[in-house]
Formats: C-alpha cells, sequence, structure tokens
C-alpha cells in the first residue's frame, strides 16, 4: 500500500489522541507531521484526506473527506465526501449454537440443521448478522477447530455477515456471549436463538435469566424451536443441563468477567 503524505492529512481535535497513533505508522511519518484542523479564522486548509469528528468553522478542501456520524461536511470543498450514518433502521440477530455428539464431531446432522434453521430463519426475518457459536469441546478430536468454526466452513454465498463466537461451552455461555454481541452491535431490534426442541426449555430458562433488559440497553430475545428428528440428540443434554442451570449461568457470566472455570468441578 501506497504511503499517505502525512503532513496532508487533516484530523479533527477530538480525534487527536485516537488516530495520531494509528495514522502516523499508516503514513510512513512521525505523528507531528499529521495536522489539526484549525477553528476560527477564513485561511482554507488543503489536505489529502480529511477525517471530521465536528463540522469544521472555516473552509477545507481535500481529496477525500470522511465525516463520523452527524457530521456535516458542507464546508468541505472535495469530490470525494462519506459521511458516515448510523441506520435508524433496527433488524434482528441470529444466533446458531453449535452441537458436538457423542462421537465428538461438531458436524452432525443436529449441527448441520440448527445452521440451516439459523440461515433461513435470518433470511426471512432480514437479519443484519448471523452469529455461530461454540467452542472446541472436551474431545481431542477438536481441539484445532472450533463449532463455530466448523459450522462456518459450510456456509457458501451467504449475504449476510457471519459473526463467530468461539469461546462459549455450555447454552449459557452461548446465550451470554451472544448477549453481549448484541449489546455491542447495537441498532439491533431483537436476538433469536436457535434452539433443537430436546434443548428449547433449558435454552428458554437460561435466555430469561441472562438475558435481562433493566438498563434499556438491551432487545428482548426469543427463542426459535428447531423440530425434527436430529433435533432429539440433544435430549439428554437439554434435560441435564436444567439440572446444571444456575452453575452454568453463574460460569457464563464469570466467564466474560474473568475467563473460564472447569466446568467438571463439584459447584
Amino acid at each position: 500500500m501506497a504511503s499517505i503524505p502525512a503532513s496532508r492529512i487533516l484530523v479533527s481535535p477530538e480525534l487527536e489522541a485516537v488516530l495520531m497513533p494509528a495514522l502516523g505508522p499508516l503514513a510512513g511519518a512521525s505523528t507531528s507531521e499529521i495536522t489539526r484542523i484549525h477553528g476560527g479564522g477564513h485561511t482554507r486548509q488543503t489536505a489529502d484526506l480529511v477525517i471530521l469528528a465536528s463540522t469544521p468553522s472555516r473552509p477545507i478542501s481535500g481529496a477525500e473527506v470522511i465525516a463520523m456520524p452527524g457530521v456535516s461536511a458542507n464546508r468541505c470543498d472535495s469530490p470525494i465526501i462519506h459521511e458516515l450514518a448510523i441506520s435508524e433502521h433496527r433488524m434482528p440477530v441470529v444466533m446458531v449454537p453449535g452441537f458436538t455428539d457423542a462421537s465428538g464431531s461438531p458436524i452432525n446432522p443436529t449441527s448441520m440443521s440448527r445452521l440451516s434453521v439459523g440461515l433461513d430463519l435470518a433470511e426471512v426475518l432480514a437479519a443484519s448478522a448471523v452469529v455461530l457459536s461454540g467452542w472446541r469441546g472436551w474431545s481431542a478430536r477438536t481441539l484445532c477447530l472450533t463449532e463455530a468454526f466448523q459450522m462456518r466452513s459450510l456456509v457458501h454465498n451467504s449475504k449476510l455477515p457471519i459473526l463467530m463466537d468461539t469461546a462459549a461451552r455450555t447454552t449459557a455461555e452461548n446465550i451470554a456471549c451472544f448477549r453481549d454481541l448484541v449489546r455491542g452491535l447495537g441498532g439491533v431490534s431483537r436476538g433469536v436463538v436457535v434452539a433443537s426442541w430436546s434443548n428449547a426449555l433449558r435454552t428458554q430458562v437460561l435466555a430469561d435469566g441472562l438475558w435481562g433488559n433493566d438498563d434499556g440497553e438491551l432487545p428482548p430475545v426469543s427463542v426459535h424451536v428447531a423440530w425434527g428428528a436430529s433435533h432429539g440428540a440433544s435430549l439428554r443434554a437439554g434435560l441435564v443441563g436444567l439440572y446444571w442451570a444456575r452453575r452454568h449461568r453463574r460460569a457464563a457470566e464469570a466467564l466474560l468477567d474473568f475467563g473460564p472455570f472447569d466446568l467438571r468441578a463439584r459447584p
């Protein structure tokens, strides 16, 4: 990539501390060669690249201008102006949890059906993204690739962004990690969790307990039940998981704050 002349990059003062350390190495020059946009006066500043975090008070000319959301670039003379915006149209996000069968394989009829149901559902709902969730598993045969990654390898020609959560080990952690992803993404109308019918009750119980919306920052969450013979494989895990639900919920909260601890240890 060709270097950008640092003396011809203009940034708003609000972005100086954040962007200068990053733009300096990119430009192949020291950060001191990147210029701050000056306030007041009528002298026109000129640059190759202009990055705005506030509407400039003086005229600016640039080969290319990037304006942050809510910032007007009407005082900029440039052939290329990018005015970034945060969409007011809120859309759902669908999460597909992985499933490793008794043989230790994350690619099995249950996980493949969940994936298919999730992708079809995302299309019907006009979702903004699909989250594939699942860790490496206990089996030595799955130590190289996570459930999320192996599901991702089966997705071809998707028009939707595919996000991967490779940390979640349990249904509770699937939901907790998804919750925080949704909070970080913003602009989400609701979260939708795909669950096999044999694990749907546990999924709903954990979603009700983990999701929460006391601060108003989270959209609602719902569970979409996947039916079919292949989804009976998680029945034992679903029933046993109800007994361990409280412990798994605590572990899910701890995962995001402190990292994982041994789920197989005595409570």
